[in-house]
């Protein structure tokens, strides 16, 4: 999931240095959200992600180019 998200944020903005990288991949994300995050539904409002109860969506949105509620 790292690698996918490194991509895309390369994708958007070039090529990143090399010392932007290595921080990107040493400092995982989902280290820095709450165990809930609110995420936009389909309607349009935001629903809470909480990670006991959905470990598997929870992850992937920590991962995903887009912004999440805390």
């Amino acid at each position: 999931m790292h690698d996918d998200m490194l991509r895309e944020v390369e994708q958007a903005t070039g090529a990143l240095p090399s010392e932007w990288r290595d921080a990107f991949a040493a400092v995982p994300r989902p280290r820095f959200l709450p165990e809930v995050i609110w995420l936009r539904g389909e309607s349009g409002v935001h629903e809470p992600c909480d990670r006991r109860r959905e470990p598997d969506r929870w992850v992937r949105e920590a991962w995903a180019n887009r912004s999440v509620v805390v």
